[in-house]
């Protein structure tokens, strides 16, 4: 029999809400306790399997999120509600020295590219590009340049397109389920990755699979139940890493070679 390799997995006590990708093998991970209406941030380094800070909590427990992350920075914003406008209070954070150190307000973040940032300021016809790590004017960011190209999002082919009727077939024939709403799907020359949902009690179960492109399976996870919908991300790909998140709260990283067990 052939599996994955699962390089690390860990379970959160809140709500895993957003994951955000550096460029030096790191993940900042946001995780949310809505019913004490707090955020904290964890930074997972993939090359070690391990954290280098875990719980980090702001001043602004609840209206704030992660924007980006470059080497030793990460972008925060805040705002005032779920009802307020595009225009935030941003702030870049120091990893090592543990303390913001600069914020710019009022402005929208309109791309973001290692450790340069294009804000466009409110009120004014113009924009802004700042460093992330001094906050200061700098010249402008590159086109070609930007994306993390390590991070790979796979498909997704929503209910009655010709894509998911082909995936709803094959799900339909191997494992005789009837799947639903849309798929996220992702291939390459070693493996097929399909995410799914199909109708469950009274909500929606969604169903992970990873088989080698002979179909035979290497990796199923349910890895959400009692849906009421589908999510926009359920996995992607980081440096031929697969990472997706469990019952909202469970982190898997799977490296993407196989093991003969």
């Amino acid at each position: 029999m052939r599996k994955l390799n699962l390089n690390f997995s860990y379970l959160f006590e809140g709500k895993v809400w957003n994951i955000i990708s550096s460029s030096d093998q790191s993940l900042l991970i946001e995780v949310r306790h809505p019913d004490q209406f707090v955020v904290e941030y964890s930074l997972l380094d993939l090359n070690k399997e391990a954290f280098v800070f875990e719980g980090l909590r702001f001043e602004e427990n609840w209206w704030i999120s992660a924007a980006h992350i470059h080497n030793d920075n990460a972008l925060f914003y805040t705002y005032g509600g779920k009802d307020n406008p595009d225009y935030k209070d941003f702030f870049s954070y120091s990893i090592s020295a543990e303390k913001v150190i600069w914020t710019q307000e009022d402005v929208r973040l309109l791309k973001a590219v290692n450790d340069r940032l294009l804000f466009e300021i409110k009120g004014k016809e113009e924009q802004l590009t700042l460093g992330l790590v001094s906050g200061n004017e700098v010249g402008s960011i590159v086109d070609d340049e930007h994306r993390n190209k390590s991070i790979v999002q796979p498909f997704y082919y929503q209910q009655n397109t010709k894509h998911f009727e082909t995936v709803h077939k094959f799900i339909q024939k191997k494992w005789q389920i009837e799947s639903e709403k849309g798929v996220h799907y992702f291939e390459n020359e070693t493996f097929v990755i399909i995410s799914y949902y199909y109708a469950e009690n009274k909500g929606l179960t969604n169903n992970l699979v990873v088989m080698d492109r002979q179909g035979n399976l290497l990796l199923q996870e349910v890895i959400g139940k009692d849906l009421p919908g589908i999510a926009d991300d359920t996995f992607f790909i980081y440096d031929d890493q697969l990472i997706f998140v469990k019952e909202n709260s469970e982190l898997f990283v799977y490296q993407l070679l196989m093991a003969d067990v």
